[in-house]
């Protein structure tokens, strides 16, 4: 089973030790014009995933990411356009959820974690 989520990588380490489940971490800046430098196109990129859990940014809130993170190099402006072009691309997946901005980090992870493992339990059982 393949699983695409953007951002932080805590929730599908987590997932990858409880359940086996095998979950790609992309950060949002890795897609930007990624499709065309591997020579793929998002037809063939969407079809190689089983489900999407699209955590929206900090930045939809006007929240700015604090901390450090030397991954989060963009303004919220950029931030915001971001999110809104790989909601534009991603969204095109039938089996598309959103993990909706929070302003408490925590609560975002835990839906995207509820999500996450709704969906691998559906595709555990659909495998079956």
């Amino acid at each position: 089973m393949n699983l695409l989520r953007g951002g932080k990588t805590t929730a599908p380490d987590l997932f990858r030790r409880e359940i086996g489940a095998r979950v790609v971490v992309v950060h949002e800046a890795a897609i930007a014009g990624f499709f065309e430098a591997v020579g793929s196109n998002g037809e063939q990129q969407l079809g190689r995933y089983d489900a999407v859990i699209f955590f929206e940014s900090a930045a939809v809130g006007g929240v700015s990411v604090e901390g450090g993170n030397p991954t989060r190099i963009e303004s919220n402006e950029q931030a915001l356009a971001l999110d809104q072009r790989l909601r534009e691309i991603w969204s095109e997946h039938p089996r598309f959820v959103v993990a909706p901005h929070n302003p408490l980090f925590v609560k975002k992870v835990m839906v995207g974690l509820a999500v996450l493992e709704s969906m691998v339990a559906q595709l555990h059982v659909n495998a079956e």
